[in-house]
């Protein structure tokens, strides 16, 4: 038996089960959740940002820990009140210590592509000996 939720209720009160959560997108107008193919498959609409990341870290927080995951309080969707905080990560993830990668400039480009670019770029030095 299992002692860990497997599917939770979303707030238009549809089943949602967890092995088949994905990706969750932050919209203009709502939050999206998407499978591994890319396909939505439930829509939360909501138009506060900080409703919307309330969403997300709390969907996220489900995908990342499922095994632990309980049902999702929705109930500050509908108050007046601004949404919960969203929980702060113990840890840094990966993807926040990567650099993005830089774009090069159309010379830089053209300059890493050609065969000879080291050698047009490092100057020539004489190899005579010096005069005494």
């Amino acid at each position: 038996m299992y002692n860990f939720s497997k599917a939770i209720q979303m707030p238009d009160g549809s089943l949602l089960r967890i092995e088949q959560m994905a990706r969750v997108s932050l919209y203009d107008n709502g939050v999206g959740v998407l499978d591994d193919r890319g396909r939505m498959i439930n829509w939360i609409e909501c138009t506060d940002v900080d409703k919307r990341n309330a969403i997300a870290a709390i969907l996220l927080d489900v995908m990342n820990s499922p095994r632990r995951a309980k049902q999702p309080d929705w109930r500050f969707l509908h108050d007046a009140e601004a949404a919960p905080q969203a929980p702060v990560p113990a840890e840094t993830p990966m993807h926040a210590l990567v650099p993005p990668r830089r774009q090069l400039s159309a010379d830089a480009r053209e300059a890493s592509s050609s065969p000879l670019a080291s050698v047009q770029a490092s100057p020539m030095t004489s190899t005579s000996a010096p005069k005494d």
